[in-house]
């Protein structure tokens, strides 16, 4: 349960499996809607081939790509996953969590080097969000975030610091990331059950 609310925490802001009308072009969004139900029903490969299509079709749509690395990351596919992760990065260099789940990829495959990088850039984009947000619950899950980004920096005590300040002014439920070590929570989320 932990490493899947983990992953929620990082793409909190990203899986969307029902995009709006948008820039992005109409038939990859569809193609990307109907992929995440095929996902809901466990049809991870029938999705990824629309997802694929859909990509082809708008390289800039992140949303499949996303969607890509969540079939990858469950398929425990973390080289196709990194793969993924960096088209987004290419089409949304902006995209925080993104960086994150990359920064913790590049661990997992021993570059701590690059790790650190994804990790401090992710820092300073979630608190660019923090920054130009209005809204709650937006902040919130900027915050977490932020935290765990700073904790898998080395930036601990800041990054708890933060997640206390949440549970208390929130009522939030995260006492597991208050009290686990930072190779637990990279471990957690890459050795699923």
């Amino acid at each position: 349960m932990k490493k899947h609310l983990l992953f929620g925490l990082i793409l909190i802001l990203g899986i969307s499996c029902q995009d709006k009308k948008s820039k992005y072009n109409s038939e990859a969004i569809e193609l990307n809607n109907n992929a995440c139900e095929l996902m809901k029903l466990g049809l991870n490969d029938s999705a990824l081939i629309l997802l694929n299509k859909a990509t082809t079709l708008d390289s800039t749509y992140y949303t499949a790509f996303i969607n890509k690395v969540e079939i990858y990351y469950q398929s425990k596919d973390y080289k196709k996953a990194l793969i993924e992760a960096e088209n987004i990065l290419k089409v949304k260099p902006d995209f925080a969590e993104a960086w994150t789940y990359s920064g913790m990829l590049y661990e997992i495959f021993g570059d701590s080097t690059k790790a650190k990088i994804y990790y401090e850039k992710s820092v300073d984009l979630f608190e660019q969000r923090i920054k130009n947000s209005k809204d709650k619950n937006s902040i919130i899950s900027n915050r977490l975030n932020k935290a765990f980004s700073n904790i898998l920096l080395g930036n601990e005590n800041e990054g708890r610091k933060e997640l206390f300040e949440l549970k208390e002014k929130y009522k939030l439920n995260i006492d597991y990331y208050l009290t686990a070590k930072r190779s637990d929570l990279v471990n957690d989320i890459f050795n699923q059950e």
